[in-house]
């Protein structure tokens, strides 16, 4: 999914067994440069997601920009709601990959 302007997101339900923290990894290409978006939990405030060029790959480059970032999330036991997105002030251009949840802290 490309991330190239205010508007595009992506959204989903976990169902999770326990409340805590989780954390989010994300897979994603930068085409050379850094992107920043949004991430909302459950409704609240959105908080950036930093989506830094670590791949290395030059301007353009979008096959070499595969990396991934992660995050750490407070969940509630049973059905979340996550979503990532471009918003006012972010930038985002950016091809979002794979998300994925663990327990814990991870990195």
């Amino acid at each position: 999914m490309a991330f190239n302007g205010v508007g595009g997101s992506a959204s989903w339900s976990v169902d999770v067994p326990a409340a805590g923290e989780y954390t989010m990894t994300i897979t994603y290409s930068v085409p050379g440069k850094d992107a920043k978006t949004s991430l909302t939990v459950n409704g609240e405030t959105p908080r950036d997601v930093r989506m830094s060029n670590f791949a290395k790959a030059g301007d353009g480059e979008w096959e070499k920009g595969w990396t991934y970032t992660y995050s750490y999330v407070n969940l509630k036991k049973g059905k979340n709601d996550l979503k990532i997105s471009c918003e006012q002030g972010n930038q985002c251009d950016a091809l979002l990959d794979q998300v994925w949840l663990e327990a814990g802290r991870k990195s």
